[in-house]
């Protein structure tokens, strides 16, 4: 039993503490040709109308203007679907660089969003790719992953420390009562242990990893339907363990009894 316990658990705990790694996204802006520089704006509020201004210079660091460059630019959703498309984009009233009102409804939806920008003479150009993200108020709302990471590391050394004191530790001369404590510890550990998961899951979705939208949960459904499948085992095994150690108890009575 203890094996088939062991294993069960092994399986567990290997799921539970599974991390993901993110698959690569690039961006970067030309090199050697025309260099372009936005705002730098990271985040745009929610359902509010956004001015992109874009300044262009070449190789050598000078300005250029629309007399002889034009530019355009092209915004994405969190799906990859256009929502944003300018081919020629405005020369600002300053005479200094071009512009872009972009409409309140293509910020509908908060998340992450990415641009392209590219402009052009006759003969060079240059582009910058970048991400931006849509919030509430406009603000970084991104939690500060560090400070759950203090909570997973006491929770993993907690649950690990559950197993041990289930399989390792006596705590009562009484085996019925034995049983029950080492089984409650098992049974503390893998609810725990499903928590812990979620709080994993958590914190790398407050840090943008978005290859766990699917598989993560995906993994989240198998280890809590593990985990209750072993919880249940657990108690159903502790259940006849209990029976088979009264009946031993029992028998033990009635022939000290005899003798």
């Amino acid at each position: 039993m203890k094996k088939t316990l062991l294993f069960l658990i092994f399986i567990i705990v290997l799921s539970s503490f599974v991390i993901a790694a993110p698959p690569p996204f690039e961006i970067g802006s030309f090199v050697g040709g025309m260099t372009i520089e936005t705002t730098g704006y990271e985040f745009v509020k929610q359902n509010q109308m956004f001015k992109a201004h874009f300044h262009v210079f070449n190789a050598s660091g000078h300005p250029v203007f629309n007399d002889t460059t034009s530019c355009a630019l092209h915004l994405y959703n969190h799906s990859g679907s256009h929502i944003y498309e300018n081919e020629n984009l405005e020369f600002d009233s300053n005479g200094q660089e071009w512009k872009a009102d972009i409409a309140a409804g293509n910020f509908s939806d908060t998340g992450a969003y990415h641009y392209i920008a590219w402009c052009n003479d006759s003969s060079t150009g240059g582009f910058l790719a970048s991400e931006y993200t849509v919030t509430k108020d406009g603000l970084d709302n991104t939690p500060n992953i560090n400070s759950g990471l203090p909570m997973l590391f006491f929770m993993i050394f907690f649950i690990i420390g559950l197993f041990l004191l289930g399989f390792l530790v006596d705590f009562h001369k009484m085996e019925i009562v034995n049983l029950v404590i080492k089984r409650g510890c098992f049974l503390t550990a893998i609810m725990l242990m499903m928590y812990t998961s979620s709080l994993l899951f958590s914190l790398m979705d407050y840090s943008n990893l978005y290859i766990l939208s699917k598989e993560m949960a995906f993994l989240m459904e198998w280890i809590g339907w593990a985990g209750y499948i072993t919880a249940f085992y657990i108690t159903i095994q502790a259940l006849f363990d209990i029976l088979s150690l009264n009946k031993k108890k029992k028998e033990k009575d009635v022939y000290e009894v005899n003798e």
